[in-house]
């Protein structure tokens, strides 16, 4: 059984993709939850060592303490969640919203201020975690314009609902530098492919058949625009 992780910046259809993928594949399994009582013991245990990196970080981002430290812990803990996923059988386990996502989030550093060394040496192990776990990532993006306009119309809540256009799009960008440097760290320790589309073209389903294609050494690229970075 496989691990996925699908990122991609806000709207860009990561839970639309998930769905799609599920309805074609009922092997596929989302994100595998933990119960209640797991998470908080496994968090707290896991969030008083990262006590001194999570600080660091604070002192450096624009993220809550709590927000960083939950983040690092996310990170941390995420394969506890993967294991027992696994275990239920299936085709793939797909995250979205996974441990890559909190590697990225933990990258949204002030600008001009270096990443805490502290902080560096949790976020570099769970790199060389994941490298060996993760089967598949697939990024998923869109043009700003198309972007902005999802984020505005769904009913989902969101804290750049009502920037203007250059609000939604300087934080776009930051998502997405940081998703690049994730990428980068995970490409040069050796880590799994990335697949990249496009969504503002075409429907999920067929996203969904070109992800399952690659999974099963497959891929019908013919059919599909793929994004090129």
């Amino acid at each position: 059984m496989m691990v996925v992780e699908l990122l991609g910046p806000a709207g860009s259809g990561k839970t639309s993709l998930l769905h799609a993928l599920r309805a074609r594949d009922p092997g596929i399994r989302g994100d595998p939850r933990r119960p209640g009582w797991q998470r908080w013991q496994l968090g707290v245990t896991s969030a008083v060592a990262m006590v001194p990196a999570s600080l660091a970080l604070f002192r450096a981002a624009r993220l809550s303490w709590w927000t960083t430290l939950r983040q690092l812990e996310r990170a941390e803990t995420f394969a506890t969640t993967v294991t027992q996923g696994l275990a239920s059988g299936g085709t793939a386990v797909v995250l979205d919203e996974g441990p890559l996502y909190s590697l990225a989030r933990l990258r949204l550093v002030d600008p001009g201020t270096p990443f805490p060394p502290h902080a560096e040496r949790h976020w570099q192990r769970c790199v060389a975690q994941w490298r060996h776990t993760l089967r598949l990532i697939v990024w998923l993006d869109a043009p700003d314009a198309e972007l902005a306009r999802r984020i505005r119309q769904r009913d989902k809540p969101h804290r750049i609902k009502h920037q203007t256009d250059f609000g939604i799009a300087e934080l776009l960008g930051r998502y997405r530098d940081a998703y690049d440097h994730v990428l980068s760290a995970l490409g040069a320790a050796g880590g799994p492919p990335v697949l990249r589309l496009d969504t503002s073209e075409l429907p999920f389903s067929a996203l969904a058949d070109q992800v399952l294609g690659t999974l099963s050494g497959r891929p019908r690229p013919a059919v599909y625009r793929v994004m090129r970075c």
